[in-house]
């Protein structure tokens, strides 16, 4: 068992410092293994939120097919998807300028504009990313 202690060295004034104490059972030999798993670990919310995906926006869970075949392929194919959307979202909100045709082209943009902002006529320019996904980025918080 290996324990990685991090803390902020010189926090904004009236802020109190951040610190806390990371435990693990891949080896820390050296600073440089000690901030790869601080790297790692804060990446944790990513992991989280994919999860929620999956049982909040996809339920899962509530998921009833007869065998484990099926149950196995369905998560499968949803997990992908979940992927695919959580990376989406996440391009979204830290790229809300780009262009919504890098990932759909037009005839498949649309209808999803239209659908998601209830506009009968679309959009005037082709929307960014983040005006496509609009309301979609706040389902679920993810």
């Amino acid at each position: 068992m290996y324990a990685v202690y991090a803390y902020k060295i010189n926090p904004s004034k009236g802020v109190k410092s951040l610190e806390w104490m990371l435990l693990t059972n891949l080896p820390v030999k050296s600073f440089a293994d000690a901030s790869e798993k601080v790297k790692w670990y804060c990446l944790r919310w990513r992991i989280e939120t994919y999860f929620k995906v999956l049982k909040s926006g996809f339920k899962i869970e509530e998921c009833r097919l007869g065998n484990a075949d099926k149950l196995i392929k369905f998560i499968a194919v949803m997990s992908v998807v979940a992927w695919k959307l959580f990376m989406l979202t996440l391009i979204a909100r830290t790229d809300p300028e780009i262009s919504c045709e890098i990932f759909i082209d037009k005839q498949h943009w649309m209808p999803l504009y239209l659908e998601i902002h209830k506009n009968k006529n679309g959009p005037k320019a082709r929307p960014t990313w983040a005006i496509l996904l609009g309301g979609l980025l706040c389902l679920g918080d993810f």
